[in-house]
């Protein structure tokens, strides 16, 4: 399965930004105004964002296994990234797994278990685990913008190697 652009990076915005947040920011409220079933809502929100993970790491899976000269004609095509925001492939590729299935899924899996084993701090520990899934979103944002941005100027610069890179 492979997505088309635009859906995949709006479900990426969404798995990596918007649903964190809206695990943290709802607990938060719940907390302050006495809303109800923060614990339950933000495991829910914390589901979701695992359900689409795994459907985003499918899609990429299927772009990397048909296109694999892609990925190394955009690194031909930047040359040396050093002193830029842009992360390695292989450190943006765990932290992106960690954002975008383990952290998801760690929350999950404790909110499922305190309703099994009556474990202490559900609420605080799901906030914590997605407060820090979207910090790392946010890490991977400036990333991919930095990332885009060095490829708009080598296109100004170059725009023939386009052609080499496959659609």
């Amino acid at each position: 399965m492979i997505l088309t652009n635009r859906t995949y990076d709006v479900l990426k915005w969404i798995t990596l930004i918007l649903l964190p947040a809206l695990a943290v920011f709802y607990p938060a409220m719940a907390h302050i105004w006495g809303l109800p079933y923060a614990t339950e809502i933000a495991g829910t929100i914390a589901a979701i964002d695992v359900f689409l993970a795994v459907l985003l790491g499918i899609s990429t899976n299927t772009f990397k296994v048909n296109n694999p000269m892609y990925r190394l004609s955009l690194v031909k095509l930047i040359g040396d990234m050093k002193n830029s925001w842009i992360l390695s492939t292989n450190v943006y590729d765990i932290l992106t797994w960690i954002a975008q299935i383990f952290l998801p899924a760690l929350a999950t899996l404790y909110l499922a278990l305190s309703g099994f084993w009556n474990l202490p701090f559900t609420e605080q520990v799901v906030g914590t685990i997605m407060a820090l899934d979207m910090f790392l979103g946010l890490l991977l944002g400036f990333s991919t913008a930095e990332f885009h941005k060095k490829v708009a100027q080598a296109c100004v610069v170059t725009p023939e190697v386009w052609t080499n890179i496959p659609d």
